[in-house]
């Protein structure tokens, strides 16, 4: 198992909610982050590193 942090964000791009948890590989991570549903952004790091990047859901950009 290893430490990842998953960040939610909000509708401007900032970090809304940060989230750690442990999981056995990047898959497991990736698709904990996007079980939820989350309209904004979200980034899946473990440690430095980046694992994945969720863009916005269309419409959900500020102004679109």
């Amino acid at each position: 198992m290893a430490p990842y942090t998953i960040d939610l964000h909000d509708e401007h791009g900032e970090v809304r909610e940060r989230r750690n948890a442990l999981f056995a590989h990047d898959d497991d991570a990736i698709d904990h982050a996007g079980r939820g549903g989350h309209p904004n952004e979200i980034k899946v790091w473990q440690g430095e590193r980046l694992v994945a990047h969720f863009p916005p859901l269309a419409g959900t950009l500020a102004g679109s």
